[in-house]
């Protein structure tokens, strides 16, 4: 077995994807993860194998990135970044990577928004994505590197079937083919809580679910009697807004009085 950054889900010297919906989250979980890792906490429960890394955006300048990590208090933690302002004119994977790994030598892991972009005009054609991802894995696999690409996937829609839950990742079924570790993050717009949906390659499938704080931390959800209730009206004292007579559902679903789930939110 390979060893893993993050065990069971993270093998070294390969590509995953992790993706979303614009505002699902996506970039807000990667820094978070980021964040676990290098502290080598366990990550959803899965022990963490810190190593030196590098944060490259494809599709935003420095300062809109830094903005992001700001507002979820890492500035000072996630500091090794390569941004759009500083890529060189040729955008290609080798290019790119080049330029990322010129400035952080020791980085062993990448983690890359907006991977799909290398595709070009070619996202939804199997053979230029394929392509690209075999050669991708094999650069990983010569230079010691292991790339968490960023991308955009499909939302979920009611009655909507994938014959996969891998296959969501936005264009061809090549990028989950061709991939090792799918990962995909899921917003309710309703109560806000987001799923996370982990399909490795040889592993079990796992799913979590995590609520954004204010700060726009992905934090996981309680699962005891009564916890679901207490996340939003903590969200509610931080300023995010849910109807009250949908918070009294909630309330009589778990087994909470009206008058207790209102002392609550008052």
């Amino acid at each position: 077995m390979r060893p893993c950054l993050i065990d069971g889900i993270l093998p070294t010297k390969a590509i995953h994807l992790l993706g979303g919906s614009p505002g699902a989250g996506k970039t807000r979980f990667s820094f978070g993860l980021l964040e676990q890792w290098l502290s080598g906490k366990a990550f959803l429960g899965h022990a963490s194998s810190p190593v030196p890394y590098c944060f490259i955006s494809l599709d935003r300048p420095r300062a809109s990135v830094e903005e992001t990590l700001e507002t979820m208090g890492l500035r000072d933690v996630v500091t090794q970044l390569v941004c759009l302002n500083e890529l060189p004119k040729e955008r290609s994977f080798k290019a790119v990577m080049e330029t990322a790994c010129n400035k952080y030598p020791d980085s062993k892991l990448i983690c890359c928004e907006g991977f799909q972009l290398f595709a070009g005009d070619f996202i939804n054609r199997y053979r230029p994505v394929a392509d690209l991802l075999t050669q991708s894995s094999s650069w990983c696999e010569a230079k010691d590197k292991t790339i968490l690409g960023v991308c955009h996937a499909s939302k979920t829609k009611e009655g909507a079937k994938f014959t996969k839950g891998r296959d969501r990742i936005g264009g061809t079924v090549a990028w989950s083919a061709y991939s090792e570790t799918i990962i995909i993050v899921d917003a309710d717009e309703e109560t806000k809580i987001r799923t996370i949906d982990i399909y490795p390659r040889n592993a079990p499938e796992e799913k979590h679910q995590m609520m954004m704080t204010a700060g726009g931390v992905l934090v996981p959800c309680p699962k005891e009697k009564g916890d679901q209730l207490f996340i939003h009206i903590l969200a509610i004292r931080e300023g995010d807004h849910f109807e009250r007579r949908w918070l009294l559902e909630l309330a009589e679903n778990s087994g909470i009085g009206d008058k207790t789930a209102d002392r609550a939110i008052k």
